[in-house]
Parts: structure tokens; sequence; C-alpha cells
């Protein structure tokens, strides 16, 4: 969709989408985009000349799907023998996340993995 606007340089962001990351911007003719694009901002600055459609900016804003990240994950905690700690000798840790939960690992060894979903 062609938009009339005034001759000169604008700035076109684009609106931040959950799943979506911005990975490049592009314009025709090339020489309209100027500087270079924030990626991390979602915006770039073109120049707008006059004239009709034929002499018309257009600029191509260009995604990648990200998907959302893991709800679960997986956490292995292990204690480590030091001076003054005898190898065997049980530790307990509480694991907290949506729900506390204990676990027991003996000094110089780890717990086996444990699920954990993420967030607090």
């Amino acid at each position: 969709m062609a938009m009339q606007l005034s001759a000169g340089t604008a700035t076109v962001t684009e609106v931040a989408r959950t799943g979506a990351q911005l990975v490049g911007v592009a314009a025709r003719p090339t020489s309209r985009l100027v500087g270079t694009p924030d990626l991390a901002n979602r915006t770039a600055n073109v120049q707008i000349v006059e004239g009709d459609l034929a002499s018309q900016t257009i600029v191509t804003f260009t995604n990648k799907n990200v998907p959302p990240p893991p709800k679960n994950g997986l956490v292995k905690i292990c204690k480590k023998a030091g001076p003054g700690v005898k190898p065997g000798s049980t530790f307990t840790f509480t694991l907290a996340t949506r729900a506390t939960r204990s676990v027991d690992v003996k000094a110089g060894s780890c717990s086996s993995p444990r699920r954990s979903r993420s967030g607090t």
C-alpha cells in the first residue's frame, strides 16, 4: 500500500510482535536507505523523494520466527568436596521454581538431572 508523504527523511518503525525478530531492512532504490537500520529497535530511516508511483520509495522489513523459550528445563546440582568436607557426606539443597523441592547431593558428586519449570 503506497502512502503519500512529504519529501524528506522518514523513520519507519515496525511494532514489536511476539515470536518475530527483525533480521533485515531493505529499500528500493537501495540509495533511499539512510544509514544502517537499527534492527534491535526495529527502525530504519529512508529518503522520500518528490514524484509519483514511479519515484516511490519501497521499504521491506524481513523477520524470522523466534521460538518461545522452553517452559521446562533440566538442572543438575553438584557438590564439590573441599578442605574439611568428607567425600560422600550428604548435603541438602532446595530447588525453588513454581514448587520447592529438596535435593540431596553427596560431596564429590552430582544429583541426577531434575526437570524444572522455568520462571518463579
